[in-house]
């Protein structure tokens, strides 16, 4: 009876092992495709800012000398400055939306957790149904408790 009981033990303690390294193979995976994302993020912007010096130049000294036809200088030099202007805003804008978009990795780890203890909850735990129900009450509980803090 007791050797029932130690190779129970023991094929629990193995499947742990399995799924903290599964799981930590998941993570790792999440945590490379974040990375890869802000590799591509910091590409574009470091491409676009190569690109935009250089195009800049040439643009601005095109435009200012079609805009000298019909304006003094200083107010071609005044509209080039403004549409140079304009597009590094929305270079800008761009940028930084993308970069928003990357999840962090704290939050990466705190959605992996997350997860796991809804799973605990309810297969190991057995409470089906009252897991989502209890971790929403919790969320709305820690909500109101802290009333200034962000989530």
């Amino acid at each position: 009876m007791s050797r029932g009981w130690t190779e129970l033990l023991r094929s629990l303690g193995d499947s742990l092992i399995g799924v903290a390294g599964a799981e930590a193979a998941a993570l790792k995976g999440d945590l490379r495709a974040s990375g890869r994302q802000l590799l591509v993020v910091l590409a574009l912007a470091a491409t676009a800012a190569f690109f935009f010096f250089w195009v800049t130049g040439a643009a601005g000294f095109v435009l200012f000398q079609v805009l000298t036809l019909w304006l003094p200088r200083w107010g071609a030099a005044a509209i080039v400055f403004a549409v140079l202007l304009l597009l590094a805003l929305i270079l800008a804008l761009v940028t930084r939306q993308r970069v928003r978009a990357i999840e962090l990795p704290v939050e990466t780890v705190r959605r992996h957790i997350d997860d796991h203890v809804v799973w605990w909850q309810s297969e190991v735990v057995g409470e089906k149904g009252q897991s989502q129900d209890r971790l929403a009450a919790d969320s709305s509980r820690n909500q109101t408790e802290i009333p200034g803090e962000e989530r």
